[in-house]
Parts: C-alpha cells; structure tokens; sequence
C-alpha cells in the first residue's frame, strides 16, 4: 500500500543538517502538520518542506525510492524559514543576513576539505555555529562603521563518510565519523550598493 510523506529539509545545531521526513502516522501522532512544522521551528536554525514523496511498506518500515526524492526541488530552490534556535530569529534583519552569511561561509570552507579515500569521500559539515544575538549586533554595529571587519567565531564540524556512487551526501547517523570544535577566523563585508553581506571563512593551520 503506498505512503504519502512530506519531507523537510533542516538545519539543525543539536543533529547537523539533514532530511526529515513524516508520514500520516507521525502527523496524527503531533495532531497536525502544523504542530510538526512548530517543532521543526523550535529545534533548528532554519527549515524547508521540500515537498511530498510516496512510499511502500517494507515489513515494519517504509522505504523511499531514489526516484522520490529525485523529483523534489533542490535545496535551495524552496523558501526557507527561520527556526528558534537562529540566535538572530529576534534580531534585526541585518543580524539575520550576517548570521546566514558566516554559515554559508564556513560550509564553503568546509566543502573545499572532501578527500577521497578509494570509493569513498571523508567530507565536513557545520554543526553549530557558537554566536549569541549580542555578538550579531555588535558586528552589524561595527560594519556600519567600516568593512570589512574580522572576527572569529567557535563552531563544531561533523566529519563523515559516503560513497562516491551515492546520489546523497547527507550526514547520515551511520556515517559520522566524529566532531570536533574549531575557532575559525572570518571576513565579514557589506556591499552597500547591493545591500549585501558577504563573509569569507579565512584561512588558518590546524594543529
């Protein structure tokens, strides 16, 4: 029998980036869509519904196809919401772009660190980025001041594994190979004409 499913995608500090996916039983069991889309809210940095897959009862799981989620807009083609756990989801609109902008600087950093080992691909992904609402508007303070400013954040990577043959490169919980703190330095600049805030992770040696 098939089963519908909504699937979301999140960013989340406590689990790292990854897929969500609920069916008719995992909504009856919140009361509603909306109830699951408020902890969603309430446990990440941002969240998207990627849309609807259908699915087939396997004994006591559902699987889903390659094909289903091929069929899903990408990432970065849906609208994204901010979650609760943003440190700028009170903040200035400002405080929201410099937030968004160091997490997309350091997974760029991070995506630069994939190497091969046969078959395989060891990657990175960002965790948590350790940054308080205050530390927002003190940056956001300074680059009205002057840009480009520096300033070094503390975040927490997930290293992991997957196959060269796989379509998805997702953290899975099996595939985490470990986590490790890092103080990474970066450049923050605001393009006044665009209206834009850039931030560029900088290089630094590890120990």
């Amino acid at each position: 029998m098939p089963i519908d499913a909504a699937v979301y995608f999140v960013l989340s500090p406590d689990a790292g980036p990854g897929h969500r996916i609920f069916d008719d039983e995992d909504i009856s069991a919140h009361g509603s869509m909306g109830e699951i889309e408020r902890h969603l809210e309430k446990d990440s940095y941002w969240y998207g519904r990627l849309g609807m897959v259908q699915g087939h009862e396997n004994g006591s799981r559902t699987t889903f196809s390659n094909h289903e989620f091929k069929r899903l807009p990408r990432i970065a083609e849906v609208p994204w919401r901010i979650g609760l756990r943003n440190p700028a989801f009170n903040g200035t609109e400002i405080e929201r772009r410099i937030f968004k902008a160091a997490f997309l600087g350091i997974q760029r950093m991070l995506d630069t660190w994939k190497s091969p080992e046969g078959d395989e691909i060891n990657a990175y992904t960002l965790k948590t980025l350790h940054v308080t609402q205050p530390t927002l508007a003190r940056i956001a303070a300074a680059l009205q001041n002057v840009s480009p400013i520096h300033a070094s954040l503390e975040i927490s990577v997930m290293k992991y594994w997957y196959c060269k043959s796989w379509e998805e490169e997702e953290p899975m919980p099996d595939l985490i190979l470990g986590e490790f703190p890092l103080s990474i330095p970066l450049r923050f600049q605001w393009c006044l004409d665009a209206g834009v805030i850039k931030a560029e992770a900088l290089r630094f040696a590890l120990c």
